[in-house]
């Protein structure tokens, strides 16, 4: 009985956050969308141009969290696991396409989607801000999920599951820096800021995979924000 009324406060605590989440998201947009920021914006644009994907930029960053733990804790509560078991990704064996995307959404447990909540955040917010416009944030982030789900699924451990937001992690940073040092003025102190923030702890992680996580994730992940910045030059998404 202690257990389960432990478990039921932690579930209901879970749920809270995630209604606080959105109704700050709800919020914030709300605010970005005013007469009176939309008046500063103007007049800060012309120096600051990243201003005018802020809004895009805390949609993203709130649908981000909202899907991702909601996902979590309808499987806790409710399917046991069951969303792990059908949308996470399995190398080498028969290939659902849908699920190179929703692998990256659903995860083991509390710690896993912990851990990866903040930078997943953090760096899918900078390259929103980065690019150009939501369109071109969309291609980039297609491409980067295609590309690790590919890479996973070619060259990932037989018999695993893989899952969870780690390789987008990875994807968006090293996106995140390419793209930056590609393009001129601000975007290029955006990237260097990265490198000395996060540079080393990526590339330890990069080198020293904790137990229990996937190598080729990671692998691909990170390669897959390389090419899809580069695609992105290349294409003259500037």
């Amino acid at each position: 009985m202690k257990s389960f009324f432990k478990t039921l406060i932690n579930n209901t605590i879970f749920a809270v956050k995630i209604i606080l989440g959105f109704y700050i998201t709800v919020w914030l947009v709300r605010l970005l969308e005013s007469a009176s920021w939309q008046s500063a914006a103007v007049q800060m644009s012309p120096r600051l141009p990243f201003i005018n994907n802020l809004k895009t930029a805390v949609i993203v960053v709130g649908g981000l969290f909202v899907v991702t733990w909601s996902l979590h804790w309808l499987d806790k509560v409710f399917y046991k696991g069951r969303i792990k078991a059908q949308y996470g990704l399995k190398p080498h064996t028969s290939l659902h396409f849908g699920n190179l995307f929703t692998s990256h959404l659903v995860h083991l447990n509390d710690d896993h989607l912990y851990s990866n909540t903040r930078h997943l955040l953090l760096f899918a917010a900078v390259a929103v801000l980065l690019v150009p416009d939501f369109q071109t944030f969309l291609l980039a982030t297609a491409v980067m999920m295609m590309l690790q789900g590919a890479g996973v699924w070619l060259f990932g451990r037989k018999e695993t599951v893989v899952l969870g937001a780690s390789g987008m992690v990875l994807a968006f940073y090293s996106f995140d820096v390419i793209y930056g040092l590609a393009r001129p003025t601000w975007h290029i102190l955006v990237a260097i800021l990265l490198l000395i923030l996060f540079g080393r702890i990526v590339w330890n992680n990069l080198r020293h995979p904790a137990e229990g996580t996937s190598v080729a994730g990671h692998l691909w992940g990170f390669l897959s924000g390389i090419l899809a910045a580069l695609m992105l030059v290349e294409l003259g998404f500037r």
